[in-house]
């Protein structure tokens, strides 16, 4: 499953996308960053699957967009 990175958040992958297995859905997944890159845990983020925030604990297909994006702001 590929991982879109946004925003500051590319510091801590020094990339804009990453590739991760077996995370069936967001909990796992973030747990299994939270592992694997712990600079992230100082970060404020939320996760979106399939373009939409998601704040629950969603499954996740092989086929899901996901993506991690730092706090914004409108305006």
């Amino acid at each position: 499953m590929e991982i879109k990175i946004f925003g500051r958040l590319t510091d801590i992958f020094s990339q804009e996308q990453i590739s991760v297995e077996n995370a069936t859905d967001v909990k796992e997944l973030k747990d299994n960053l939270l592992k694997s890159f712990p600079g992230l845990s100082e970060k404020t983020f939320v996760i979106a699957v399939n373009r939409k925030i998601t704040h629950e604990n969603v499954p996740l297909a092989a086929d899901a967009e996901v993506a991690l994006l730092p706090p914004f702001s409108g305006g």
